[in-house]
């Protein structure tokens, strides 16, 4: 079973919309958190997150990205947004909760991109002109969940693959 959590983003600052779901401002706090969460959810804890015959009870994911805490905020767009972030700051502050969710919390996954990342792509973004585009190159690019939201493009371009496919084994 795979459990989208924790949130371990730092809360920086208080108009963020999803604060809420994190457990508060301190990087050593919040990486505490997610190393307690992940050991907590994934299992045997202190082993590395397997129960004794190597399988695990739920995969926990670390989220969402590091530095990520803005989200349409004073004409600011997430999807299009670029942080710049010191190299200290990203020392101190912000990798530190991830850095040990995966090394001490043994975090079997992790987010690479936005759960809407196709759409996204399409419609905020401008990466293609069809639906069918952007699922495909998602797809290239290793994303591996491509939800519901473009479920028929998705399908689409599955059906479109099968019949490429069939087409050159047949040649």
């Amino acid at each position: 079973m795979t459990l989208w959590a924790p949130n371990i983003n730092i809360f920086r600052d208080p108009r963020w919309g999803r604060g809420q779901e994190t457990p508060g401002e301190d990087p050593m706090m919040v990486g505490k958190y997610g190393v307690s969460y992940v050991r907590g959810l994934q299992g045997d804890s202190f082993e590395g997150g397997k129960l004794q015959d190597g399988h695990l009870q739920a995969s926990a994911c670390c989220k969402h990205f590091i530095a990520q805490d803005v989200d349409n905020w004073n004409n600011i767009n997430r999807f299009t947004f670029d942080a710049h972030v010191l190299k200290q700051d990203l020392a101190d502050s912000y990798e530190p909760p991830f850095k040990g969710c995966v090394e001490q919390g043994k975090s079997q996954q992790y987010i690479v991109s936005d759960c809407d990342a196709v759409s996204i792509m399409h419609n905020e973004q401008g990466f293609s002109k069809e639906p069918d585009d952007a699922v495909v190159a998602s797809l290239k690019a290793g994303n591996s969940s491509i939800f519901c939201f473009y479920y028929f493009a998705v399908k689409r371009t599955i059906k479109k693959i099968n019949i490429l496919l069939v087409c050159e084994i047949e040649d």
